[in-house]
């Protein structure tokens, strides 16, 4: 009966609460898994709750199948600070969300800004075939540091993991 509850107050307008209430979701740990689709549906409306919302399906979801399909359609989204939000919460799945690679890969080859070190943390984290990844990372690398990128332990770690 908490999660219904928890879940109206985290739509709450009040940011304080619905970011408590989300805290006690993760709390409640696979207790609270049905809260799933409605924590990935916070992910698109509530932007205080972004980068909250990986670590609360981690704790609530923590089978990959439940969360990686809905992080993975997050990572698709054209806002770049949603899929960028998602990445994080795919990292933490591992070899799990082996699926998000080639979007990940798309992703780290078309931006160019401060969120390819998240993209390339979490290509270090999921692994896949090093022959692919690597050279994109490298790639990411080089256009980092052209720009003044301060990423390049993200991907000398990325690589090494992958």
């Amino acid at each position: 009966r908490a999660v219904p509850a928890l879940l109206a107050l985290a739509r709450s307008e009040e940011k304080a609460d619905a970011y408590e209430a989300v805290r006690a979701l993760m709390a409640l740990g696979p207790a609270a898994r049905s809260a799933a689709p409605d924590l990935i549906r916070l992910m698109r409306t509530a932007e205080s709750l972004r980068y909250l919302v990986p670590s609360a399906l981690e704790a609530t979801a923590p089978e990959a199948k439940v969360a990686v399909p809905l992080l993975l359609e997050l990572l698709r989204d054209p806002d770049k600070d949603l899929a960028s939000a998602a990445t994080r919460g795919l990292g933490v799945f591992g070899a799990k969300a082996r699926a998000a690679v080639p979007v990940l890969l798309e992703r780290l080859l078309a931006e160019d800004d401060d969120r390819c070190g998240g993209y390339a943390d979490a290509l270090g984290r999921i692994g896949g075939d090093a022959g692919v990844i690597v050279p994109v990372l490298v790639g990411a690398l080089r256009r980092a540091a052209e720009r003044g990128g301060e990423e390049e332990d993200v991907f000398n770690d990325s690589m090494q993991r992958a």
